[in-house]
């Protein structure tokens, strides 16, 4: 699996504004990354927003998820 991001989601900030970060965008992507694609965006964008708890987003956010099929060997 291949996740390219833009740094709109790590560089989010809550309230207080303390960033989102690439630790936590590892964390949220370990929990989910079994997943499809779609899924796995789809968590990783409801991560940051929680994160946020209220905050204004104020830079773009952009991802991609690219995985390999596995091969059946039957």
């Amino acid at each position: 699996m291949l996740l390219l991001l833009t740094d709109g989601l790590p560089e989010q900030k809550n309230i207080a504004a303390e960033m989102f970060d690439y630790a936590r965008v590892h964390q949220a992507l370990q929990q989910v990354g079994a997943g499809t694609p779609e899924n796995i965006i789809a968590h990783l964008a409801k991560a940051g927003e929680a994160w946020m708890s209220g905050a204004i987003q104020d830079d773009d956010i952009t991802m991609m998820v690219i995985k390999r099929k596995e091969e059946s060997h039957t």
